[in-house]
């Protein structure tokens, strides 16, 4: 990254020129105000609160589509305020804009779909002056559709008594059934799209897959491995205690490596992992590679035990460095959008010549996976950096200039489709090199005046050869505690390792006039599959190697004695997650950066 874009990984926060769209959703919120006569009718209650929105549905000729709100209180017969568009009910279901006649309760089912059904749906509330609408969803009436399955099943390894659910997202007209297998044999009465193991056992261990069928075919999800291991105790008198952590390594293809560890403690055996499952045979405190190969490259760790307890190593990384090479592929991050506020992404490019992104909003699809929050319809607007009068948008994905070419994008990167006419956000980027090589994305609620949760999304569809990649990506959030703790994920693709420089910024972007920052970050990085990260910072403390490395790519510097976080790490191929919290549970804004270090 040249030095002249020093801040290219700082996202702006807000886009010059253009101004947000507000949707239909703002005018109908807007009642009239009550006449002076009827003032006095009206009393302070409390607002109507959404505990459970409705879900976007694809259904097929003469089937039964259902909407539901459910409400965390109930309404009492009071006064309507007749000056609100949706007088007739307490409750009144909209669609595209006009009421659904005697669709008055917080249920709308609709019996016998036709084509006509299909449209845009949501629930307005009429409750005294106090008034609010439901998620917006829509419904799409297909004719007939064989099944497709949208995302499979994940495994992994889990502790014993732990909840562990399997879940399956499958379209088709009409809706698909479902049947869970384990080895190859059915499970009697495990017919839902999900398969939950309230407390997993050892007898659970096993490869589960989903057969998923309508009457114009039957497809056969991807098989999820559970393996069940016995669940960690620690603090008890007398069990082990890790005295000498192993550490990462990086070593050339044919050498040797050796991972060791030491503990205290009395009658300790030992037990190496790599992704989180156990290795045959590696039960001692030593693990050796004789030759390390490429097929070795993986993080590991080590658990001590005895009578008392268990106690886990930190993860480490094993780099073989060989003739191949490997590029940061992906980013997404899930993030709350506040009203009037937004999720902002950064990225940068290396190579000369165009480049092919697909960048994603997905927020009524995480309504498919549990999420209630989910933003209603999320907005996305990408731009060369510095250049604000450049902005390009996407509101709903399946527009006709963006829906084949972002379908065909979503294939080819294995990401979970979105449903036909769904609100999500997405769009196929292809920037010229004329427009420099550092840009950003945001993302906004179509309404300024909804809030919710959002997954933002960044693919390099061209693959590993292509001329152009990724040389860093960033996102700027307000982070918090619970479920406002940023963790976005990022994925490696190659046959090599790759070395990075990660940063948690939020002193630093205080000292270039940023209000609202958060005082002491903390970043950890933990692969996919693993159960402690493989490198973790609360202070960068000045280092001259994270200092070194961030002056090789252009990123602007950070204070040396800033509570910056920071690490420089290499890292195998695969799927991490990076989760950024404050000390103590505060929060504030962080800038989170991701730079390719590899030239």
């Amino acid at each position: 990254m040249p030095t002249a874009d020093r801040s290219c990984l700082l996202p702006e926060r807000r886009f010059g020129g253009g101004r947000i769209l507000r949707c239909l959703m703002i005018t109908l919120r807007l009642g009239a105000v009550a006449s002076g006569a009827n003032a006095g009718l009206f009393q302070s209650y409390l607002d109507p609160k959404i505990k459970q929105q409705p879900v976007s549905q694809v259904a097929g000729i003469g089937e039964t589509a259902t909407f539901k709100v459910v409400m965390e209180t109930e309404p009492e017969q009071k006064y309507i305020d007749r000056g609100y568009r949706y007088y007739d009910s307490t409750f009144q279901w909209i669609k595209d804009g006009a009421r659904v006649e005697g669709a008055t309760t917080t249920t709308l089912t609709i019996k016998h779909a036709q084509p006509s059904d299909a449209g845009v749906y949501f629930l307005a509330l009429n409750w005294e002056r106090n008034r609010a609408t439901s998620a917006i969803v829509t419904l799409a009436v297909v004719a007939s559709a064989p099944p497709a399955i949208a995302a499979h099943p994940t495994g992994g390894t889990f502790q014993r008594d732990q909840s562990v659910t399997l879940r399956v997202v499958a379209s088709g007209a009409p809706a698909p059934r479902f049947q869970w297998f384990k080895d190859g044999r059915e499970l009697a009465g495990a017919t839902a799209d999900s398969l939950t193991f309230s407390r997993v056992q050892t007898a659970d261990t096993g490869s589960y897959e989903a057969r998923v069928a309508n009457p114009f075919g039957t497809l056969q999800s991807r098989s999820a491995v559970i393996t069940v291991i016995d669940p960690l105790v620690t603090g008890g008198p007398g069990a082990p205690g890790i005295v000498s952590e192993p550490q990462s390594l990086v070593v050339r293809a044919g050498e040797p490596a050796t991972f060791d560890v030491s503990a205290v403690g009395a009658g300790v055996t030992y037990q190496w992992f790599r992704h989180g499952v156990a290795l045959a045979g590696a039960t001692t405190p030593v693990l050796t590679f004789a030759n390390a190969a490429v097929a070795d490259m993986g993080c590991y760790s080590v658990r001590a035990s005895n009578a008392a307890g268990t106690t886990e190593s930190q993860c480490v990384a094993l780099a073989v460095v060989s003739s191949g090479s490997s590029r940061v592929v992906n980013l997404s991050a899930r993030g709350y959008v506040p009203r009037e506020g937004n999720l902002t992404v950064g990225f940068s490019l290396r190579g000369e010549g165009p480049k092919s992104l697909l960048l994603r909003a997905a927020g009524p699809a995480l309504g498919t996976m549990g999420i209630d929050d989910f933003l209603p319809d999320p907005r996305l607007a990408w731009q060369a950096a510095g250049v604000a009068a450049v902005v390009r948008t996407n509101d709903n994905w399946s527009d006709p200039a963006e829906g084949d070419g972002v379908a065909a994008a979503t294939a080819a990167v294995g990401a979970l489709p979105f449903a036909p006419g769904s609100r999500d956000a997405a769009t196929l980027a292809q920037p010229a090199a004329a427009e420099g090589r550092t840009f950003t994305l945001q993302v906004t609620a179509a309404d300024s005046a909804t809030e919710g949760t959002v997954l933002a999304e960044l693919y390099d569809p061209e693959g590993t050869e292509a001329a152009v990649r990724l040389a860093g990506v960033s996102i700027l959030a307000t982070v918090g505690a619970g479920d406002h703790v940023l963790t976005p994920r990022f994925t490696v693709a190659g046959t090599g390792p790759k070395r990075l420089l990660i940063r948690a910024v939020g002193p630093g972007l205080a000292a270039l006039g940023v209000a609202g920052t958060m005082s002491d970050p903390e970043l950890s990085v933990t692969p996919a599959g693993g159960n402690t990260p493989v490198a973790r910072n609360t202070d960068w403390a000045n280092n001259a190697d994270i200092r070194a490395a961030a002056a090789s790519v252009g990123a602007f510097a950070l204070a040396p004695d800033g509570r910056d976080a920071a690490v420089v790490v290499s890292l195998p191929p695969g799927a991490y997650t990076v989760a950024v919290t404050g000390a103590g549970g505060s929060s504030g804004l962080v800038l989170l950066e991701i730079y390719d270090l590899d030239p």
